[in-house]
């Protein structure tokens, strides 16, 4: 059994066991509440093409057998009565929503000229061919298309006069624009997306290169915010609870394999050290002297005590008292009819 002063037996005990209990705490935070992260994740998922598909009829001519040309990339202008213009628009969802499309298929005949940075628009002159209209689905997939024919002979004049009457000279071309509006709602979120698509046919050479900026994609995503549940993180834990383990072994080491007894006292260490000192020169009395019977001479220090009894061949005998009432080691050395006498006092204890 190991003894330790009562006061820090208690500390250790105290501080282990609060220790214990931070460990234990520590392992339940990790496991039962290893906290949230915030974050987003797609809630739905939509791709959209819009795409513009034509083909070009032509007049009596020397050159083209077939009246309807298409996939040729340069078109002879003289040749050209009118454009047949399909457009088209898929939208495909990942899951059911309200899926709404505004779209409208217009030409702007436009004026450019070139500089060194590129090229700039003069002026701008807008045709609708099919107004806007609306569609909507709740459902998966929305599709729809617009059909329109495009005759090139009312640009051509008006470029012509142009050139002809004022010497406007520029580059013209008719840029004819397939444009969507799509919104696409789900559980009260909504995104939306312009989709726009379109082909160029210019007028200032007879040879045309009609340019096609199609099909044209996007995508859609509706997200929504999340709060996940962390992993606990298992190092962690089981680090907190090898500690807890450990605190639980050194605490139940300390309550059933150490004693607590008090500290000592001044007048305890005194003792304990003249004991331990000149043990071999004390001798016990049972009974305290009456200090009346002989001549009494009061010594200070035990050292001189030592000494007289050197001197005079004596042993010094001691009677001690250490109970709550009183606490008090005396010492003496008998010469004939003298008495050394050495008394020591030991503040009184407390009543436990």
């Amino acid at each position: 059994m190991i003894t330790l002063k009562r006061k820090m037996r208690s500390i250790f005990i105290i501080s282990i066991a609060l220790l214990a209990i931070a460990m234990a705490a520590c392992a339940v935070v990790v496991y039962v509440f290893p906290g949230y992260v915030t974050g987003t994740r797609t809630q739905l998922r939509a791709e959209s093409t819009a795409e513009i598909v034509y083909s070009v009829l032509m007049n009596d001519n020397p050159i083209y057998e077939d009246k309807i040309v298409s996939d040729e990339k340069y078109y002879l202008k003289p040749f050209t009565k009118y454009l047949d213009i399909d457009c088209s628009l898929t939208i495909n969802a990942d899951k059911d929503a309200l899926i709404e499309c505004t779209n409208q298929v217009y030409g702007l005949l436009i004026s450019e000229i070139t500089t060194e940075d590129g090229s700039d628009r003069v002026w701008e002159k807008r045709y609708d061919y099919a107004k806007e209209q609306a569609k909507d689905i709740e459902g998966t997939v929305l599709t729809l298309s617009r059909g329109v024919l495009v005759s090139l002979e009312e640009y051509e004049a008006l470029t012509n006069s142009l050139i002809e009457e004022y010497s406007i000279f520029t580059d013209y071309y008719l840029r004819i624009v397939f444009e969507n509006q799509i919104m696409i709602s789900k559980d009260g979120k909504s995104e939306t997306e312009q989709l726009i698509t379109y082909i160029d046919v210019p007028f200032t050479n007879n040879v045309m290169e009609i340019t096609n900026d199609s099909p044209m994609n996007s995508e859609i995503l509706i997200k929504e915010e999340i709060s996940q549940r962390n992993d606990p993180n298992e190092d962690l834990g089981f680090l907190f609870i090898v500690l807890f383990s450990a605190c639980i072994i050194c605490l139940l080491v300390i309550i059933f394999r150490t004693k607590g007894v008090d500290m000592q006292d001044k007048f305890t260490s005194e003792v304990e050290k003249i004991f331990k000192e000149y043990g071999n020169r004390l001798a016990g009395l049972t009974d305290t002297l009456a200090y009346q019977s002989s001549v009494m001479i009061s010594i200070d220090k035990i050292e001189d005590m030592v000494k007289i009894a050197d001197e005079i061949g004596q042993t010094i005998f001691y009677y001690q008292v250490d109970e709550t009432e009183e606490r008090k080691i005396e010492f003496y050395v008998f010469d004939e009819g003298r008495i050394y006498y050495l008394v020591m006092f030991g503040k009184l204890k407390e009543d436990k």
